[in-house]
């Protein structure tokens, strides 16, 4: 249903990739790069718009929606199992301990 879109974003990174290192080997940060790509891929889907990379259409609607997603992303700190599902506490025994 959406294999258009996410090929279409797909080509965008690949594109932005071949410029970074159309002189040659280049080190690139793909975390941000993924990270963009990802959001991308849900904001068209949704909305259909792109919030993140050069092509973006409403530059001030994107710079609020990314201020957003930054607050969110501070907010949203769980990285422990539990605080998702709290009932399997009792299975995870220990393996990721709050400190």
């Amino acid at each position: 249903m959406f294999l258009g879109i996410r090929t279409d974003e797909v080509k965008h990174l690949l594109h932005k990739l071949s410029r970074n290192s159309c002189q040659g080997f280049a080190k690139v940060e793909l975390k941000s790069m993924f990270s963009e790509l990802t959001f991308n891929i849900i904001m068209r889907m949704v909305v259909g718009k792109r919030y993140y990379g050069e092509d973006v259409k409403d530059e001030e609607e994107a710079r609020k929606f990314r201020g957003i997603m930054k607050d969110l992303a501070g907010f949203a700190g769980a990285s422990n199992p539990q605080e998702f599902v709290p009932l399997c506490g009792g299975l995870i025994m220990g393996v990721w301990r709050k400190d």
